[in-house]
């Protein structure tokens, strides 16, 4: 009777301990997205400098790089429209700043990484920043009217995928 009564229990305890295991085995990832594809395929930055004076020394610099390792070219962007042809990286500096208030950048392929650098910096009257991004068709940062006043530097930098 006690084998009997030990043969039924081991074989409970090993059913249960097999329900067990497999239960908590997770399921296969719904993910269609290969590790290390293209996060981003578009990106639209919309900047504007307000009072900024280059004769003055004030510095507004707007610096954009992409990266995408499997890229078959290195155009990755538009200023206002016009494609800068051979650039992963392009800048905006205070002097254009000056003619035109309000710059739109555009990412012409996709990427994995883009990274934007802001450097604002005043010695004289202040002056004003605006800046959004829009990524995949998400707004995901907006700067309005950041004032930059004299000895003043602002000198953010995002990363985005």
């Amino acid at each position: 009777m006690k084998i009997y009564l030990k043969k039924k229990l081991s074989v409970i305890l090993f059913a249960l301990t097999t329900g067990l295991f497999l239960s908590s085995c997770s399921k296969k990832s719904d993910s269609t997205t290969p590790p290390g594809s293209n996060k981003i395929t578009s990106a639209k930055f919309t900047i504007t400098v307000t009072g900024v004076d280059p004769a003055e020394a004030d510095v507004s610099d707007f610096d954009f790089s992409a990266f995408n390792p499997s890229a078959t070219s290195s155009t990755y962007w538009k200023i206002n429209g016009t494609t800068q042809p051979n650039q992963d990286g392009i800048s905006l500096h205070a002097a254009g700043f000056v003619s035109q208030k309000t710059y739109t950048v555009e990412l012409t392929q996709p990427a994995n990484v883009i990274d934007v650098g802001i450097t604002c910096i005043n010695f004289n009257a202040p002056f004003t920043v605006s800046y959004t991004a829009e990524i995949n068709g998400t707004v995901v940062k907006t700067i309005t009217n950041q004032s930059v006043a004299a000895g003043v530097n602002f000198t953010p930098i995002f990363t985005y995928p």
